[in-house]
């Protein structure tokens, strides 16, 4: 097992729990995270990414973001009509395109 997974885990506790510990050199790192609420993430300082077309420009290119954990659809399809939330993943496809006229 890696050091860096016993250094977080014992014997009667053998899960990486606490989401403080999270371990990783992705774009963006865990700040907060509220258990069937929410996880905000900010841009990893030091990574190593940079954009393919622009190759100059480091990534990621936002600073910062929130997901909602909101575990009704009818919840996050009425979040999205209204402009409160940018995205929905469990929004089914087909009513992605429909259009209120009103």
């Amino acid at each position: 097992m890696p050091d860096a997974v016993t250094a977080y885990t014992t014997t009667a506790q053998p899960q990486l729990v606490n989401w403080r510990n999270a371990i990783g050199s992705g774009p963006f790192i865990l700040t907060d995270f509220v258990s069937g609420s929410s996880a905000t993430y900010i841009a990893n300082p030091n990574y190593w990414g940079t954009d393919l077309r622009w190759p100059q420009n480091k990534l990621p290119y936002i600073g910062t973001f929130k997901v909602l954990i909101i575990p009704s659809n009818p919840t996050g399809e009425a979040a999205m009509r209204v402009g409160k939330i940018d995205g929905y993943g469990s929004m089914p496809d087909s009513r992605c395109f429909e259009h209120d006229e009103n």
